[in-house]
């Protein structure tokens, strides 16, 4: 992302593009961790037998806070594998 952070004292203005730049960069960076997330959900899911113990360890290096509030409480909080896992709740 652009730097917009700079010595006290020393102002600037954020240019249009600047700003553009860092929402396309903050746009790029959520859709990157809804896949990771997602993929994480696809991979558990084919053999949950065996592989939901590790669903705990494995989405705490997902980066949920980076999701936003609706997709927190829409997709991950409705999501049954999530639901059923005490530490990941």
């Amino acid at each position: 992302m652009a730097n917009i952070f700079y010595p006290l004292g020393v102002t600037r203005k954020i240019t249009r593009a600047e700003s553009l730049i860092d929402t396309i960069i903050r746009f790029i960076i959520f859709d990157i961790i809804l896949q990771v997330f997602e993929a994480v959900l696809r991979w558990v899911k084919k053999s949950s037998e065996l592989r939901s113990e590790y669903l705990a360890d494995i989405i705490t290096n997902v980066r949920l806070p980076l999701m936003t509030p609706q997709y927190l409480a829409d997709v991950v909080g409705s999501e049954e594998l999530i639901k059923n896992s005490l530490p990941c709740r």
